[in-house]
């Protein structure tokens, strides 16, 4: 029996096959809808707004990261603050709530804490919320990635910095 699928294609389909689904008068209508005017500008509107949607959505980010370069390379001196950090994830503890990391004496976008950890995955985030989180790939160090994956860690006890202003965080042993 073929499997149903909703977007059909009946030039690589045998009829025979939709006759399960579908009335031959059924597929006849479709085949003269197909060839109507009216549905063929109804789908190249619906493939224009796709597209526009999509641009749309490209500029913003694009005009958003352009906004950020011209503010580094014109004055590195502002610099997003963030009040909270924490970290959370199921190898210290869960997802809920993050425990909050602590500003780094002398910088304003370090954070650093030391804990100990479970073998599972973490990720930083800002106001225990998920509106600004930070994740990554590599372990014991790597580039911060902006509402990125969890971050794989091993067991054991860490000193953990996160550098916001590099993008960078490590993940440093600590003798118990």
């Amino acid at each position: 029996m073929p499997e149903f699928n909703m977007f059909l294609n009946l030039r690589t389909r045998k009829e025979k096959d939709y006759e399960l689904f579908f009335s031959k008068d059924d597929l006849e209508k479709f085949r003269l809808l197909r060839t109507r005017s009216e549905y063929i500008n109804a789908i190249k509107t619906e493939k224009s707004n796709l597209i526009n949607a999509l641009n749309t959505y490209d500029l913003r980010l694009n005009n958003g990261r352009q906004a950020m370069k011209a503010i580094k390379a014109y004055r590195p001196d502002v610099q997003a603050d963030f009040e909270e950090i924490g970290i959370l994830g199921d190898a210290i503890g869960g997802w809920e709530n993050s425990i909050p990391m602590h500003r780094k004496p002398g910088t304003e976008s370090t954070w650093q804490i030391d804990t100990v950890l479970a073998k599972g995955f973490i990720k930083f985030r800002s106001h225990n919320t998920w509106e600004e989180n930070w994740g990554g790939y590599n372990f014991p160090a790597g580039k911060t990635l902006r509402m990125g994956d969890n971050i794989p860690v091993l067991p054991g006890r860490y000193h953990i910095e996160l550098d916001l202003v590099n993008g960078r965080y490590v993940f440093q042993p600590v003798k118990q």
